[in-house]
């Protein structure tokens, strides 16, 4: 490809934050590491106040001896917050994620935790120890629908009794109106926040297939499942939730 046409090609398919995706090619990769804190606080609504709600329903469990695992932990800005809000000497922090380049970050991030670490694998099939919380944040909704109820199970037996798991996820909506309508309001906010309709369209293109979001309804019959007796809504900005799942105690 020529340069004339490759800058062309970049352009059409720019999402904003200088990252350029072309159509259901998302991927967190390349040079995303490197722009990803900046483009994901200014996407999601809410962000930073997600992981502030995440620190208060985890304090209890990062008190007390145990496994604490961040799944999809990226750059390690959560993990970093759930160190410096645990108990260093009897809880563990552990990040996974499958890009090396964004565990890079997130070790240099975290280098002053004894307690943290990270470990390159796949939340689908890692071989987690026993656990006192799980945190999914933004990580559940990349994995294929028909592989999410698996995944959940498995996070549902490495916990022990009574633990919880921390589920932040866009969603979408049964009824096709109040899905436009909520999507148009998403699109205002990412106007709003200085992404152009090009850049919106193209993210948009670029995640299809990728991102498959579920319903509210979807998500919580999977927790219910998987075992989790009580799940509560904690966060709810319009395509984007956030759950806490307990187990039986």
């Amino acid at each position: 490809m020529s340069d004339q046409n490759k800058s062309s090609s970049d352009s059409a398919n720019a999402v904003g934050d200088g990252i350029v995706a072309p159509r259901s090619s998302w991927r967190f990769d390349g040079t995303v590491p490197d722009r990803f804190d900046q483009h994901v606080a200014r996407s999601i609504p809410g962000y930073d106040i997600g992981h502030d709600l995440v620190i208060q329903h985890s304090r209890d469990s990062l008190g007390k001896p145990g496994v604490t695992y961040e799944l999809g932990c990226s750059t390690g800005v959560l993990t970093e917050k759930l160190g410096n809000a645990s108990e260093s000497d009897i809880s563990r922090i552990i990040g996974i994620d499958q890009v090396e380049g964004m565990l890079d970050k997130a070790r240099q991030r975290c280098r002053g935790h004894s307690n943290v670490s990270f470990e390159r694998g796949d939340v689908i099939d890692f071989p987690y120890l026993s656990a006192t919380l799980m945190v999914s944040y933004y990580t559940l909704q990349f994995i294929p629908v028909e592989l999410r109820p698996g995944v959940v199970d498995r996070i549902a037996r490495a916990l022990k009794p009574g633990a919880s798991f921390i589920l932040f996820e866009k969603i979408c909506f049964s009824d096709p109106e109040k899905d436009r309508e909520v999507t148009a309001q998403y699109y205002a906010y990412k106007r709003s926040r200085g992404y152009t309709d090009e850049e919106i369209t193209s993210k948009t293109a670029s995640l299809e297939g990728v991102l498959v979001p579920r319903t509210e309804q979807e998500n919580r019959h999977m927790l219910k499942q998987a075992g989790f007796a009580h799940v509560e809504t904690i966060f709810s900005e319009l395509c984007w939730q956030g759950y806490v799942a307990r187990l039986p105690g």
